[in-house]
């Protein structure tokens, strides 16, 4: 989705406030710095992310500093609900689905699931990844829009990419954009995605059949766990745009939509946790 902030994952979000693909620019939310689960951060990571961005991205990159690529909470709740009377149904999704009590719960989850902190790109969807016709190399594929990569833990970037199959945001008609659950990755999908992810970060080491499969199979968990943060970190951006936003696009039903999305793949892995 196209954002006017980072993205966030559970309890922290990614980078500052920056916006993105031509939507309004909205006032950066108040912040104060706050590492969680800081031991997951590698120094070695936060080093060769900073040594990336001066030397493959230009502009104002080459002269950010390494503080400046850190993990920060945003608190959508709290500003939402601090929003002045509009007329519109913002608060009434914050009740129906309960999400001062659902952020809890999504909180405690993510605590519970191991995801490295790493250099994300934050905005993986198929606006962003360019075919080249011809390609100097093997890799025919080129990630754009770096301009929101920062730190953030790994199963965000992957669940988010995942959950961007779903939207098109090229639909022409009101609300602008348009949702197919059907084109949610399939698990053989997934695992595609994943054994090529695993064969470039785990390049030069020997891996037995079943550490192959364990990591797959501990990725998978991960990575579905975090969707679930991009379901609700977007839906609460997207409540936000609709009380602020001058640009002529659904957030309402795109924030119940998400919302949707959010609770039916949440059942989806209760049930699939139930039964093993």
């Amino acid at each position: 989705m196209a954002a006017e902030a980072t993205a966030v994952a559970g309890s922290g979000a990614v980078g500052g406030c920056l916006a993105k693909d031509g939507l309004q620019q909205s006032k950066c939310p108040d912040t104060t710095p706050k590492r969680r689960r800081a031991s997951s951060l590698s120094r070695d990571a936060e080093r060769r992310a900073y040594q990336w961005c001066r030397e493959y991205l230009g502009g104002a990159w080459r002269r950010v500093q390494p503080e400046e690529l850190r993990v920060y909470p945003v608190r959508y709740l709290k500003q939402i609900q601090d929003l002045p009377p509009t007329g519109l149904p913002e608060m009434n999704l914050l009740e129906m689905y309960s999400l001062k009590d659902e952020m809890g719960n999504l909180r405690k989850l993510l605590e519970s699931t191991p995801s490295p902190v790493v250099f994300c790109h934050n905005d993986i969807q198929e606006g962003n990844i360019l075919l080249l016709s011809e390609p100097e190399n093997a890799d025919s594929l080129m990630l754009v829009d770096f301009e929101y990569s920062s730190y953030n833990y790994r199963g965000f970037d992957i669940g988010n990419h995942f959950c961007e199959w779903v939207y098109d945001y090229t639909h022409e008609e009101w609300p602008f954009y348009k949702a197919r659950p059907t084109d949610y990755p399939t698990q053989e999908q997934q695992l595609h995605f994943i054994r090529h992810y695993l064969a470039e970060a785990k390049k030069g080491e020997t891996l037995s059949q079943e550490e192959q499969r364990k990591l797959e199979e501990d990725l998978l968990v991960e990575v579905s766990r975090y969707a679930l943060a991009s379901h609700f970190f977007w839906g609460l951006w997207s409540i936000l745009q609709a009380s602020m936003s001058t640009i002529e696009f659904g957030y309402l039903d795109y924030a119940q939509s998400r919302f949707q999305f959010y609770f039916q793949q949440k059942g989806q892995l209760t049930s699939v946790h139930s039964s093993s």
